[in-house]
């Protein structure tokens, strides 16, 4: 069974969450705005007192509400950051972001490490186990450049 904890982030209200599998213990974090130490420890109590097992981040878009605390989860966890890399060399830094709405918060971003496009497939554990659970990336350009849906269609989610 799939579990899905979310945590409101920073200054934009932001959502992120992490998702992971009951017996597996394999999760993935979507969108890590984490402005403060405070919001990492909160992401990191859930990873941890669930003893989960990060596989990777998943970013919809690289507006700097969903992606300044990426790096909290890539060096701890040392796991790679999926999304949009058109999406990324599209958008102005996330410190030119942060000066455009006057906001003084520490960033801790991870760059793209794998590209993702429309129709590409992703497992959340191990592909072909019982308990592995497919993610579809669906591209939705609109509200960024080249912004990014994931949908698990095993939970209709």
């Amino acid at each position: 069974m799939l579990h899905i904890e979310t945590f409101v982030c920073n200054p934009f209200s932001e959502q992120c969450y992490v998702g992971w599998d009951d017996s597996s213990r394999a999760a993935f974090v979507i969108d890590p705005g984490l402005s403060s130490d405070y919001e990492w420890q909160r992401v990191r109590h859930c990873i941890e007192d669930n003893n989960l097992r990060v596989q990777f981040v998943l970013q919809t878009h690289c507006h700097t509400d969903h992606c300044m605390g990426s790096s909290y989860i890539t060096r701890t966890y040392q796991v790679p950051v999926y999304g949009s890399m058109d999406e990324q060399n599209h958008m102005p830094s996330l410190q030119i972001q942060n000066n455009a709405f006057g906001i003084d918060v520490p960033l801790h971003w991870s760059p793209i490490d794998r590209n993702l496009n429309d129709g590409d497939t992703l497992w959340l554990g191990e592909e072909g186990a019982a308990d592995a659970h497919q993610i579809r990336v669906i591209d939705c350009p609109g509200h960024s450049f080249h912004g990014l849906c994931y949908y698990l269609p095993q939970e209709k989610i």
